[in-house]
């Protein structure tokens, strides 16, 4: 609140705090928490070694994988700070809106 008290409204938009606040209060309230859907198109191999056959049906609910403690420390703490220096496997698993041809229309 204070960094923004020192800003007008009109140059929130550029406030970096602004920007890791909304982006850690989506990580922990999705807006699509129920996850995605999809068929893949080819066949998939797991980390665990683990064969997706193609047409494979995938869910993954992003309330999971957003609070993957293998992904973001302290998983269910509110820490916009984390967004300071985020880690590759942070920035790959954030997606709020998903992604590809039948994401969010609304991001």
């Amino acid at each position: 609140r204070a960094s923004l008290s020192q800003l007008s409204p009109d140059n929130w938009s550029r406030s970096e705090h602004l920007k890791r606040v909304i982006k850690e209060g989506m990580r922990l309230h999705p807006v699509a928490s129920a996850g995605s859907i999809r068929t893949i198109g080819r066949g998939i191999m797991t980390s665990r070694n683990e064969l997706l056959p193609t047409g494979s049906i995938c869910f993954l609910p992003f309330m999971l994988l957003f609070r993957n403690p293998d992904i973001f420390d302290e998983p269910d703490s509110f820490l916009p700070s984390r967004w300071e220096v985020p880690t590759r496997d942070m920035l790959d698993a954030f997606n709020p809106f998903s992604l590809g041809k039948q994401n969010c229309v609304g991001q």
